[in-house]
């Protein structure tokens, strides 16, 4: 006769390390969907984003500026141009071939040389990387620079519910550094506190928070 007791404490058992199992699936799978702002520290430069007004009709001629930093910039690093006028530039000599790509924006959609204000880059436990956008940028046209770099690298595009500019925004490993102006103006527009703020962009940035500078 089986031993209704021992059969018991086995189900029981296997129950209870059925339970552990899930948990641990559940930890991992939190760990993995985690977005976290990418470093700006550690590894060489693999991937760049320019942007280009049209040569033709921008005050502003940066076209030799974006060729001198696809020069100065790792050989096998790949260099992503953003412009309102594909047909008014061309790469002149490219020794690895696909390296530097244009991508549209609209024509109408005047843009400035800083790309990244806009947004900030974030990545997750699997790899996977997405682009964090603020949710209001007046400055030019520049808020359609992230959304066509994320259609272009089939990477996600979030929307921020926080104003910042992704270009004051530093991170390191361990930590994101954020401009005390940038906590505050926040603050004022979602009329909550400082500290509040802070913990906003700890969650949507997945790093602790240091505030850096004074406050008016």
């Amino acid at each position: 006769m089986v031993n209704r007791r021992r059969v018991r404490a086995a189900v029981a058992a296997a129950l209870i390390l059925c339970a552990a199992v899930l948990q641990v699936a559940r930890y991992v799978r939190g760990r993995a969907a985690r977005w976290r702002i990418v470093a700006d520290t550690g590894g060489p430069i693999t991937l760049a984003a320019c942007s280009l007004n049209s040569a033709r009709r921008a005050a502003l001629r940066n076209a030799e500026l974006v060729a001198t930093i696809a020069n100065a910039l790792p050989e096998r690093a790949r260099l992503v141009v953003l412009t309102n006028d594909r047909a008014a530039f061309t790469v002149v000599r490219d020794p690895w071939p696909g390296r530097v790509v244009f991508v549209d924006t609209p024509a109408e959609q005047d843009v400035t040389i800083w790309p990244q204000d806009p947004f900030v880059v974030l990545r997750d436990g699997r790899g996977r990387a997405c682009l964090l956008g603020s949710c209001d940028f007046e400055r030019a046209g520049d808020r359609v620079l992230g959304e066509a770099l994320a259609r272009h690298l089939g990477w996600e595009w979030r929307g921020s519910g926080l104003r910042f500019e992704g270009g004051n925004i530093v991170a390191d490993e361990r930590i994101v550094f954020v401009g005390a102006n940038t906590i505050r103006h926040n603050a004022v527009l979602l009329e909550e506190t400082d500290v509040e703020v802070a913990r906003r962009f700890e969650a949507e940035l997945g790093r602790p928070v240091m505030v850096i500078g004074p406050v008016p």
